[in-house]
């Protein structure tokens, strides 16, 4: 932050603390601290005014950390090091909010137990670092947004003009230095609670660890990860012709070069189609449940912005269950939504729009990336249509607006967790078993992009947590052929069958359909009930 900007934030008033120009970054740790350090010293006034409450009322009003730090002590020296660690947890909390990985506790010292004539203290603020620049901008700007609340309480909670700007002002810095994608931050942060070191090695890949027993990860591949399992994980095209080798339904799709390929394909397929690149993620490009030409040749416009090849897919509309492999057992069961804003009789849709993309994952993600997740952009003015509304409409209280067709929290979805005992012992099973051999070969055991199995047939009915899977006729051809073991034979077929009474729903409507046999070929077998 610059002098005329520093001169703004805390006007003619002495300020709270004036940290010296110079400020030393060690590579390697120091003070006691786990990661590479900074070392602040400071000049500190606290007076008998300070208020740490306030200084956190007023920093919550730009930063939303999900917990804060104990305040040990508002007078004296006790009020200087509890000052200290303010200001590296917000310095930290405000880098994290662009995804750059700062974690750890701050080494304190007071020169002076008292203050000098004029009641300043003398202090060493010694805390972690991850980039030079993006801390010493987030570090600048930190102080002078305390200097400044420290000085007008009145305006904690809001937002002072001259700190917007000057926070506008370093956004490049922070971005530039931020994690790619959502992963590579939880990984850090896990690392640090389980006191692991990690070590960022260059923009995508970071080390967990250290010497022989470090493991390298560029988001969620590691250095383990197979260049098999990867290649087919990065092809929708090969995954699906793979996963349907092992007996599992896959949607059919087709490739294509153009609009009029494109929309002869979704008329061959039956509407509504989906219209995907092939080797995007995060539902990047993606534009499911298409029912016209229109939104058709759209889709495929937009999607060839970001990738060369594009599929277009039958759509099977359904419940989304996100499954987590590892090691072949299931590990994590996430149900994913779309974008979807409720209303309230009053508000029109462009105002529920702009209340849901002031949530503050969408404002962290907004912050971290400078793109809007919920904004009334042609795919949401396409959705609306479908709805019979438009940007203007007041729907009624309780009424669900769509405003994204896909569910991936890139591009607004919500999740919730679901509990691992709600899910059916079949399709447990099934998630792993069906393609081990593809994640074994291919990504040693870690998370693959093929644990996106989504349970297979939930994406034709809710059939991943205690519901009902499709009627033999809703299976794809080559699945409703399979024979099926009887239960009595003891073979791959044979199950609990105290299973269906602990989780009742399964079986239902007609049966459930699971996975016999590992291996190539495996078969998805239909059990009558």
């Amino acid at each position: 932050m610059s002098d005329a900007q520093s001169t703004r934030t805390t006007g003619n008033h002495a300020p709270l603390m004036a940290p010296e120009s110079r400020m030393p970054f060690y590579e390697g740790m120091a003070f006691g601290l786990s990661y590479p350090t900074l070392v602040c010293r400071l000049k500190v006034r606290p007076g008998d005014q300070l208020s740490l409450s306030t200084l956190d009322r007023g920093m919550r009003g730009f930063i939303d950390p999900s917990s804060l730090i104990e305040a040990p002590g508002e007078s004296g020296s006790g009020s200087v090091k509890a000052l200290m660690e303010r200001l590296n947890y917000w310095q930290a909390a405000l880098q994290k909010s662009y995804n750059i990985p700062v974690f750890g506790d701050c080494h304190v010292r007071v020169k002076e137990e008292a203050p000098d004539s004029a009641g300043v203290f003398g202090a060493l603020c010694a805390m972690p670092y991850a980039q030079v620049d993006a801390s010493r901008a987030a570090l600048q700007w930190v102080v002078a947004a305390l200097n400044y609340f420290h000085h007008h309480p009145d305006e904690a909670g809001g937002k002072p003009e001259a700190l917007e700007q000057a926070l506008t002002a370093i956004e490049p810095a922070l971005r530039r230095a931020g994690l790619q994608g959502t992963n590579a931050l939880h990984f850090f942060e896990a690392a640090h609670l389980l006191n692991i070191p990690a070590t960022r090695l260059n923009a995508d890949i970071c080390a967990v660890g250290t010497g022989i027993h470090s493991r390298w990860l560029a988001s969620s591949i590691t250095d383990r990860t197979g260049f098999l399992g990867v290649t087919l994980a990065r092809s929708k095209f090969a995954s699906a012709a793979i996963l349907a080798q092992f007996g599992l339904p896959v949607p059919r799709h087709v490739r294509v070069r153009n609009e009029e390929e494109a929309v002869k394909a979704a008329e061959t397929l039956a509407w509504p189609v989906v219209v995907k690149p092939e080797d995007r993620d995060q539902g990047e490009g993606v534009y499911p449940a298409l029912g016209s030409e229109e939104r058709v040749r759209f889709a495929f416009r937009e999607s060839r912005r970001v990738a060369e090849n594009i599929l277009v897919e039958k759509h099977h509309p359904g419940e989304d269950y996100r499954l987590t492999v590892l090691e072949g057992r299931v590990v994590k069961v996430m149900h994913r939504r779309p974008a979807t804003a409720y209303g309230d009789g009053t508000k029109t849709v462009i105002q529920l729009a702009e209340d849901l993309q002031q949530e503050r994952r969408h404002q962290e993600a907004y912050r971290r990336t400078g793109k809007k997740r919920i904004e009334l952009d042609a795919e949401a003015l396409g959705l609306l249509e479908e709805q019979g509304l438009t940007p203007d409409s007041v729907p009624d209280s309780g009424m669900a607006v769509r405003l994204r067709g896909k569910s991936n929290i890139s591009s607004g979805g919500s999740h919730e967790l679901v509990p691992l005992e709600a899910i059916h012992p079949d399709n447990q099973s099934g998630a792993g078993d069906p393609y081990r051999p593809i994640a074994e070969s291919g990504s040693g055991g870690h998370r693959s992009d093929h644990s996106r199995y989504r349970c297979a047939l939930a994406q034709q009915r809710r059939c991943a947590v205690r519901g009902q899977c499709p009627t033999p006729d809703r299976l794809p051809g080559h699945a409703r052929t399979l024979p099926a073991y009887p239960a009595s034979a003891g073979g791959p077929g044979s199950r609990d069958p105290a299973a269906s009474d602990r989780h009742p729903g399964t079986a239902r409507r007609g049966g459930f359909a699971h996975i016999a046999g590992t291996g190539a070929p495996a078969r998805l077998q239909w059990r009558e009930r």
